[in-house]
């Protein structure tokens, strides 16, 4: 966090009245060198982004976005922040902690934004559908083995 200091966060105008905070620069700091010693990070990452795929109903794949798993992989890195923790060997254990982790984020109607954990990331979606999304996350965790190969 200490080098993300120095990178600008700038102030962006999504109308003419509102404005909001972008963190480009923070995340592509955080996400540059985030494998540099053959950690499974942006795999965990893709894994879980192909993923949403199945569980977002059709058609409503906008209410779960990739910038909500981004965040859910920095908060996972946060409370996992040793490169062993994230070995080729610890990967099926990431991945279920991640999808813990959003589970409980939607559960709660609420993923904290990393940069500014006031910010709700969810705070303008529908629950009922995330809800949904909640069902199909219990389906992976309940028997992975058995949803990977119905789905993929």
């Amino acid at each position: 966090m200490k080098k993300l200091r120095i990178h600008w966060i700038n102030l962006i105008a999504k109308d003419p009245f509102y404005w909001t905070y972008s963190y480009a620069s923070c995340e592509k700091e955080l996400l540059a060198d985030i494998d540099v010693n053959g950690t499974c990070r942006k795999k965990s990452q893709r894994i879980i982004k192909k993923l949403k795929e199945s569980w977002c109903p059709k058609g409503m794949k906008h209410y779960l976005t990739s910038y909500h798993l981004k965040n859910i992989m920095f908060w996972e890195c946060e409370d996992h922040p040793h490169d062993y923790e994230w070995s080729d060997d610890n990967l099926a254990t990431r991945l279920r902690s991640m999808c813990d982790r959003l589970f409980k984020c939607i559960r709660e109607e609420n993923v904290p934004q990393y940069f500014h954990p006031r910010v709700n990331l969810f705070s303008t979606k529908d629950i009922d559908v995330l809800n949904q999304v909640t069902r199909n996350i219990e389906r992976i965790l309940w028997d992975p083995v058995s949803y990977m190969q119905r789905h993929f």
